[in-house]
């Protein structure tokens, strides 16, 4: 389960992330596939956004900017993605071997 805290009005909170769709693996392939993720300010208000979004929008944008440190803003992301796309390429890998004919 995908969880994060953050301090909201003084008072730390945290939040758990609702069930995570097979849509939100296919968003995420295709706004995060290349692994070339620069840290500039529209990157940064993608990653916001996007873990705002997975988190199903318990919180906003300002709340998460203002509640976390600035320190695990990426850590946090890479934990959103690895939750979300998983061992995907193992997945789908041994899917191959067991489907050798598909």
């Amino acid at each position: 389960m995908l969880k994060i805290d953050l301090v909201i009005d003084g008072e730390s909170k945290t939040f758990l992330a609702p069930f995570i769709s097979a849509r939100i693996l296919k968003n995420t392939i295709k706004q995060f596939g290349d692994s070339d993720v620069k840290t500039d300010e529209g990157t940064i208000d993608d990653m916001v956004n996007y873990i705002v979004d997975i988190f199903g929008k318990q919180f906003t944008y300002d709340q998460f900017l203002d509640g976390t440190s600035g320190d695990t803003l990426v850590p946090k992301f890479t934990e959103c993605i690895q939750a979300v796309t998983g061992n995907l390429n193992d997945k789908m890998n041994q899917i191959a071997d067991e489907s050798p004919n598909v």
